[in-house]
């Protein structure tokens, strides 16, 4: 039987990564073998002008798979999204950071109207520090390759805000 899962909404995506509209870049996930690889699928529409007019934002989608294929196991959300869902963090939360991207090589254009497929896999982990290969491709061709690497690093929970904090003091002429 497959490690994988079959496939992964946005709503799902939602419970994992936390970037929004207009900053999240994924629709799905395809494919995912949790800390090991996946696939993810943005349709580009004629509103997302700003991912036609800048490949660094290209690269940001496809460390956002990165993103949820660390943070799926890491979140202990299990083996499948059946049955019971949300995220048992155990304690604290994760935050992944792209600190490198290596051999970017752009060769293709994104339209309006693309699906963009973003393949990823897992080639090297050192401690906290994970690289990935991957992959842009429109139809069939390739538009963007390369190595990101990805930093995890458990972030201390804040308390929540009181319900009334105090007022600092008035002070006149200050």
């Amino acid at each position: 039987m497959s490690e994988g899962i079959a496939k992964m909404g946005v709503q799902e995506i939602y419970k994992i990564l936390p970037h929004r509209y207009p900053f999240l870049f994924v629709d799905k996930i395809l494919d995912l073998m949790p800390g090991k690889s996946g696939m993810g699928i943005k349709e580009i529409t004629y509103n997302e002008h700003m991912l036609l007019s800048s490949p660094v934002l290209l690269i940001e989608a496809m460390a956002q798979v990165a993103g949820v294929i660390l943070a799926y196991p890491l979140l202990g959300l299990g083996d499948s999204l059946g049955g019971e869902r949300g995220l048992k963090r155990g304690g604290g939360d994760y935050a992944g950071y792209l600190i490198e991207v290596k051999d970017i090589a752009f060769s293709g254009d994104v339209s309006a109207g693309d699906r963009l497929i973003l393949n990823l896999a897992l080639i090297q982990k050192f401690g906290n520090l994970f690289r990935f290969d991957g992959r842009a491709i429109v139809g069939d061709k390739v538009v963007i390759k390369g190595e990101l690497s990805i930093a995890v690093v458990k972030t201390a929970k804040s308390p929540p805000p009181p319900d009334n904090p105090p007022l600092p003091p008035f002070t006149k002429g200050g």
